[in-house]
């Protein structure tokens, strides 16, 4: 041990002999505390990843590896799986150059408009204008006229008409209205106008045919929570000449279907028509009706429709199938269609002078029985 570490120990030993506690009077050493105040300076550890990525054999270790199936056998089971197709919704209009704030407009025409002449003096005007798109409403209206005048005498003769409509949507339904007027002039020109002898009066061989019509509609418009497409309407014809021939006809038309699943389709068409004629003291009546139920299988090769029509005209009842065929061939090239039914067909005077303007008022009409039977 050196000489500086011994002077170091003697004084440690020798420290005791000279120190002395603070003692008050009774001798009692005084305590003190201190408090020691640090800021809290918390130190994380590193964060340290596991690895735990596998590792995959090679391409030549399971090649080796692959197992052999010698008596391996899997067996057939068929399950019955239904599929439910979601709700079709229909597609919101697109947005238009005629768009508002509060309105959007499509860019269709919605004027339009056929004009010519020709010879004989045969001028051609045919007029159409309507609203367009909305979900709330849609109105329009048609105007025709068209004349000419031939070189004989009296060969002259005019049609004009006008239709006016308009469709309501409340709701899922759309009601629909229309009004609608046509005249017919012409005269009877057919005899020998070499015949100078032959005395002509200009208001014996006139002729001028008025109609006026009106129709209300009901249907549905969009898909609702019963799943059924139904139509009704109701239409009104008051058809009058210049020998104080009338007729009024009442037709009212309507269908129903609804859906059973993707396949299956249960509905009904259904007309009936009345008309009543007068002329002087002539007077008829016809009345018509066809109720035919259905039942469509819709499939991806194409659709079938049976059914039954009952017949009602003029007091008399028939009974005959309804067959309807569309059949995918190959499809989007070759569709067999076939039908077979029975109608009956309104033979009134209005759609006859409209065939033929030249007609006689006081024929006796009955309706016709038409069966229809094609494969095509």
């Amino acid at each position: 041990m050196t000489i500086k570490q011994q002077l170091i120990a003697l004084i440690l030993l020798c420290s005791p002999l000279f120190v002395k506690a603070q003692q008050d009077d009774k001798g009692t050493v005084k305590g003190e505390n201190f408090d020691v105040v640090k800021a809290y300076e918390p130190v994380l550890a590193d964060a340290v990843k596991v690895d735990i990525s596998p590792e995959l054999p090679s391409y030549d270790d399971l090649a080796k590896n692959k197992p052999v199936f010698n008596d391996y056998y899997v067996p057939s089971r068929l399950l019955s799986l239904t599929y439910e197709p979601p709700a079709l919704k229909p597609l919101p209009y697109g947005e238009g150059k005629g768009k508002t704030k509060n309105k959007i407009t499509d860019d269709l025409q919605h004027l339009w408009l056929r004009a010519g002449f020709g010879n004989l003096t045969t001028p051609l005007v045919d007029l159409s204008i309507s609203s367009g798109k909305s979900d709330k409403f849609t109105v329009g209206a048609n105007a025709f006229y068209n004349s000419s005048r031939g070189k004989l005498d009296y060969q002259d003769f005019s049609r004009l008409g006008g239709l006016a409509y308009g469709k309501l949507f409340v709701g899922k339904n759309v009601l629909g209205l229309n009004a609608s007027f046509t005249q017919h002039k012409l005269n009877y020109y057919g005899y020998n106008h070499a015949d100078t002898t032959l005395i002509i009066i200009p208001d014996s061989i006139k002729q001028r045919y008025n109609t006026i019509g009106a129709g209300i509609s009901i249907g549905s418009a969009l898909e609702n929570d019963a799943e059924i497409n139904y139509q009704l309407s109701l239409d009104y014809k008051n058809f009058g000449n210049l020998a104080k021939a009338a007729e009024n006809n009442i037709n009212i038309y309507g269908n129903i279907a609804k859906s059973l699943n993707e396949n299956f389709e249960i509905g009904a068409n259904s007309y009936f028509y009345y008309t009543k004629f007068k002329k002087n003291d002539f007077a008829s009546n016809l009345t018509a009706l066809n109720i035919t139920p259905t039942l469509t299988y819709r499939a991806t090769f194409g659709d079938f429709t049976a059914g039954a029509s009952a017949l009602l005209n003029k007091s008399k009842f028939y009974a005959f199938p309804y067959l309807n065929l569309q059949a995918h061939i190959i499809p989007e090239k070759l569709t067999l269609y076939g039908i077979w039914k029975k109608d009956v067909i309104e033979n009134d005077y209005i759609a006859l002078a409209t065939a033929n303007p030249f007609i006689d008022d006081e024929l006796d009409i009955a309706n016709s029985l038409r069966q229809d039977a094609a494969l095509v």
